[in-house]
């Protein structure tokens, strides 16, 4: 029995999801490319998540994980998120084309230029992220479950 798949008898929900996210993120700083897409994706969620909760989309954005706002987009589509995925989906919409560039630099500095009116937008979506209308945390256990196999 996996270490994961230990965790997933013994606890509930954002627990959960915490622990696992504590296993899987100290693989993907040392390299990333040693996950699963399955254990990725969890980790694309989950810090979708905390940056939102710490400081909005903007924050999201501003910050590193901007850089792979494409992959959290596919990754909430994998674990079958709506809810989240149509938010992040208006929060891109922001950018001009609805394109968030993967550099850091180059989407800064977008996001000086488009600030003062996204900025709003972005207020009101984090305040719907903040209602939880959708369970993510039971969709991020139930995807785990469905593919335990690439989970260590």
């Amino acid at each position: 029995m996996g270490e994961i798949e230990k965790i997933l008898e013994n606890e509930k929900s954002q627990d959960l999801i915490v622990d696992i996210s504590e296993i899987l993120l100290p693989i993907f700083d040392n390299d990333p490319d040693d996950l699963s897409n399955e254990e990725l994706n969890i980790i694309l969620i989950e810090n979708l998540e905390r940056e939102v909760n710490n400081g909005g989309f903007n924050s999201f954005f501003w910050n590193t994980w901007g850089d792979m706002t494409e992959e959290t987009m596919a990754a909430l589509i994998e674990v079958g998120s709506v809810t989240f995925r149509e938010l992040l989906d208006q929060a891109i919409q922001q950018f001009p084309d609805g394109y968030v560039p993967a550099d850091t630099e180059e989407r800064q500095n977008i996001i000086e230029e488009i600030e003062e009116d996204a900025e709003e937008v972005w207020n009101d979506l984090d305040d719907e992220f903040y209602e939880y209308n959708e369970d993510l945390y039971g969709l991020m256990i139930d995807y785990i479950k469905r593919n335990i196999d690439k989970f260590r």
